[in-house]
């Protein structure tokens, strides 16, 4: 029998700079914010701010997602997508084409190809999207996805995004997902590891998962509380 998902917390970011630097994306001046930012709610909410026009920060996106998509809990990114994407068929394109980009090297990417299905989009204004195609080709990473892009448009800003090791040593729910996965079970147990006297129920509505899986990893996790007591 199939379980529901627990509705989540609401949604909050006060700084989305300051979420953007906690998640090794460098951005403005502010300093990372002093909790670890939510990673998948953090990158949703940069690129509802940069859509439709701001390249420079959808590149640097790209490029993190391209160093770091192996520790992005995708089921919950979709979810999120879903909700705060909502009639805006340009955001929904967008991580559609991520989708088709990234599911050629993981697998888990595929699933974020339906959250868009209608016309083939151009994420720069058309007539210029038309100009660059004839004159520097398609970029390689979207074609054939919904999302026409120019290959000048979305350029590589490596130095603008935190490597694995910087971003692991400093963010506990990166390195968690290191060790465990980039899965439910490691951003419960790490919820755990915070608040180890939540109930499953809490845990569940705060990442977002169902209340059978926050049960069953609080299960386990207690098991080794237990078990290193008597050890």
């Amino acid at each position: 029998m199939p379980f529901s998902r627990t509705q989540p917390e609401p949604e909050v970011i006060g700084s989305l700079d300051a979420a953007l630097r906690s998640v090794g994306i460098r951005v403005g001046s502010t300093p990372a914010s002093r909790e670890p930012a939510d990673i998948e709610l953090t990158l949703t909410s940069a690129v509802e701010q940069a859509l439709p026009r701001d390249y420079r920060l959808l590149a640097v996106i790209v490029t993190w997602l391209e160093e770091h998509h192996a520790r992005v809990n995708v089921p919950r990114l979709g979810r999120v997508v879903k909700r705060k994407a909502a009639g805006d068929p340009l955001v929904s394109a967008f991580w559609a084409a991520i989708g088709h980009w990234l599911g050629a090297h993981d697998t888990r990417w595929l699933a974020m190809k339906r959250l868009y299905v209608g016309k083939t989009l151009d994420l720069d204004d058309t007539e210029i999207t038309a100009m660059q195609l004839q004159r520097a080709g398609a970029d390689p990473r979207f074609a054939g996805s919904p999302l026409r892009v120019h290959a000048k448009l979305l350029r590589s800003r490596a130095a603008d995004v935190d490597t694995s090791e910087q971003l692991a040593g400093r963010h506990p729910l990166y390195r968690k997902r290191l060790e465990l996965g980039a899965n439910y079970r490691a951003d419960v147990w790490y919820a755990l590891e915070r608040d180890p006297q939540a109930t499953p129920a809490q845990i569940a509505r705060k990442v977002g998962c169902s209340y059978e899986t926050a049960r069953s990893v609080a299960e386990d996790f207690r098991l080794l509380q237990r078990s290193r007591s008597v050890a």
